[in-house]
């Protein structure tokens, strides 16, 4: 299999190069397999997760099995407990898909109105309109958008018949800002005073204290430390999408050995004896990766990068530490949201400490097959 880019795409993408190595990987599953303990009913069997062999099943079989699951689920918690897919639809270009309608199969299953609906309880949620009527009317207003920017589109019937549609290209001419600055009357922003607003009073009367209502620049709550000296920024990777085909070819060429790459200044490579393609091992209480070195100013002093995505490839040495081997930053950094009302990740910004790695480096198994039987 070969891919190429679209004839018409003018920043053709790298990242397609992955997916050519999927097709005959080892690491592709081509049928449904159960894990043995699991299968076998075997007392206590999550402790086997990684060491399990996994036995290979026909399709009728995984489907019951997956049913008996969700049967058990439904039975001991009740039919809303299965979440039944969004109600809503996504698109990415310039194409819009209507999202899947899972949840019509699985009875009483409900989808995301419902369920915030009811967490609401309130009508101020679905402002009097069932969820049907929500689809039609925020599809509506897209309609109403499009034909302003003089392009139709087709009725929502056939919108959810077909299952997408075409979206219109609009030329860049700098969307609400630029025509808010051209004219700020017959332009304004959508705040509560038409004009650009760094204070909300709506948000300070949440009384969330991370959440003022006013641009803040609170204290970092993981900032380097003389044991943690150095600040990890864990980046999303340029060569996959998140981790997805961590094997492809494109992502596999940015690795060294098999191992994720880091950045770090010359400076603190040299006050670590550490030098070009040297593995290292980033560290703090959370946990450890080993990666390796390439010194660049392109970061500061004090600074390392090291993109994430890389599989968990855990590995126990002698003093009992789990280090991830393959360079997953995720060993380090914090599970916690941003803040009350954005929940966002926060992973992405660490303490650690660097030393060059002296133990002989463990191999990757991240990308070895289990047992099948």
């Amino acid at each position: 299999m070969h891919v190429r880019p679209h004839r018409n795409d003018p920043y053709p993408n790298a990242l397609i190069e992955n997916q050519p190595a999927a097709l005959h990987r080892k690491e592709r599953v081509c049928h449904p397999y159960v894990r043995a303990d699991w299968l076998r009913d075997v007392p206590d069997a999550d402790a086997g997760r990684r060491s399990d062999a996994y036995v290979r099943v026909s399709c009728d079989e995984a489907l019951d099995l997956v049913a008996g699951e969700l049967r058990c689920v439904q039975q001991a918690h009740g039919p809303v407990a299965v979440f039944g897919g969004s109600n809503g639809w996504s698109g990415a270009g310039s194409f819009h898909y209507a999202s899947s309608q899972i949840h019509c199969f699985l009875a009483s299953a409900r989808g995301d109105y419902n369920i915030f609906a009811d967490l609401a309880a309130r009508e101020e949620f679905t402002e009097g309109r069932a969820r049907a009527q929500w689809l039609r009317h925020l599809y509506g207003t897209n309609c109403e958008k499009a034909s302003a920017m003089g392009h139709a589109m087709s009725d929502v019937d056939p919108y959810w018949q077909c299952g997408g549609t075409r979206l219109p290209h609009q030329a860049e001419d700098g969307g609400i800002m630029q025509a808010f600055r051209n004219d700020p009357v017959q332009h304004p922003q959508p705040t509560p005073t038409g004009k650009i607003q760094i204070t909300t009073a709506h948000a300070t009367a949440f009384g969330y204290v991370d959440c003022p209502g006013q641009p803040t620049c609170p204290k970092p709550e993981d900032a380097p430390t003389p044991h943690c000296p150095l600040l990890l920024l864990a980046n999303q990777p340029a060569s996959r999408r998140h981790s997805q085909l961590d094997f492809g070819a494109q992502s596999v060429s940015t690795k060294r050995g098999g191992r994720q790459v880091c950045m770090v200044h010359p400076d603190d490579a040299t006050a670590r004896s550490s030098a070009e393609s040297d593995t290292v091992l980033l560290h703090n209480c959370r946990g450890a990766c080993l990666a390796s070195a390439t010194l660049s100013d392109a970061v500061l002093r004090s600074v390392v990068q090291l993109p994430n995505g890389a599989w968990f490839d855990p590995h126990v040495d002698s003093d009992g530490w789990t280090v991830c081997v393959q360079g997953n930053p995720n060993a380090v950094t914090r599970d916690k949201g941003t803040l009350s009302l954005a929940q966002g990740c926060v992973g992405q910004l660490t303490a650690v400490l660097l030393q060059g790695y002296d133990a002989p480096v463990p191999a990757i198994h991240v990308f070895d097959p289990p047992a099948m039987v």
